[in-house]
């Protein structure tokens, strides 16, 4: 029974990793791309070069689902890193900068209580003084280096599952129950508002994973007019939102694939997903490259297990 139990465990535990992947996926100003897989090396992260192809481990042990992209061109990015048996109190949490200069990594905070600073999903005010995360549906802020940590707002939500700040330093959070999943600005003032809703459906035609649970929000990107786009795991689609309120549909997945964050660099979209298959398992990722009109131009297959970047146009 207790083998039993044991590998019940590992296979949710499994599946749950590949139910929650990384959307840490961006663009640096030498038009370089970071992201990061969780499958292997307790999270891996890997920069490309789209002018040579060529695909570099920058770092192990990254256990990272979200990044920032600074003003002053570095990449800030948070890490909860969770062993059982291994690792006592409630994880090991950094918040860390990617000088993307020359690649090097520096540790700003660290913390092993939540309350304090978790890791899990981060933003960065635009002045980058303070780092804003989500914990227990609230959002809390901790101003550098370490000054003590406060709720950001007075309100609970009812699964935020990812926020963002955007270049005018405006926040964004994406909450997957309300509504049936809502998108929601908080402007300079601290006024929070209800962008749009209806983003997740309530009965997705063919979902990669069957559990509700698994159809969530995942990152927040923006085009380059500033218009926020989100993407979810339910009808597997990245959707750009204006301020009319009005949505438009920038790409869907194929079956067994959904997309994980998407982004516009001048004219193009860049859209991260990530496969499932029962019986397979991990497809990999891709990063399919769209101009304008919403055709894939390119397809960055990123083999992760092997380290190896395949390029299909």
């Amino acid at each position: 029974m207790k083998i039993f139990w044991t590998i019940l465990i590992c296979c949710l535990h499994h599946i749950s990793i590949y139910a929650h992947p990384s959307w840490a996926f961006i663009m640096d100003k030498n038009e370089k791309i970071y992201l990061v897989d969780l499958l292997s090396s307790d999270g891996t992260l890997m920069r490309i070069d789209l002018k040579t192809e060529e695909l570099k481990v920058l770092a192990t042990g990254f256990h990272c689902h979200s990044m920032q992209l600074g003003k002053d061109g570095h990449i800030y990015a948070g890490l909860n890193i969770w062993r059982q048996g291994e690792i006592e109190g409630e994880g090991h949490n950094y918040l860390i900068r990617i000088n993307t200069d020359d690649g090097t990594l520096d540790t700003l905070l660290f913390s092993d209580r939540y309350l304090n600073y978790f890791g899990g999903d981060i933003a960065m005010t635009g002045d980058l003084s303070t780092v804003l995360y989500t914990y227990q549906n609230h959002i809390y802020a901790k101003t550098l280096p370490n000054q003590p940590t406060r709720k950001w707002l007075d309100h609970t939500f009812q699964r935020a599952s990812t926020i963002a700040v955007d270049k005018n330093g405006t926040l964004w959070i994406a909450d997957t129950r309300e509504r049936d999943g809502t998108l929601y600005r908080l402007d300079k003032n601290g006024v929070l508002q209800a962008y749009c809703s209806g983003l997740i459906p309530a009965k997705p035609d063919h979902p990669v994973f069957k559990e509700r649970r698994h159809h969530i929000f995942f990152g927040i990107g923006f085009n380059e007019k500033g218009d926020p786009m989100v993407t979810e795991s339910a009808d597997r689609k990245v959707v750009e939102v204006f301020s009319s309120g009005k949505k438009r549909l920038i790409y869907q997945s194929d079956r067994n694939w959904h997309p994980l964050r998407a982004f516009q660099y001048k004219g193009h979209y860049y859209v991260l997903e990530t496969g499932w298959r029962p019986g397979k398992g991990f497809l990999d990722s891709k990063i399919r490259v769209l101009n304008e009109q919403l055709e894939v131009e390119k397809t960055l297959i990123v083999h992760t297990k092997r380290r190896e970047l395949e390029v299909e146009k």
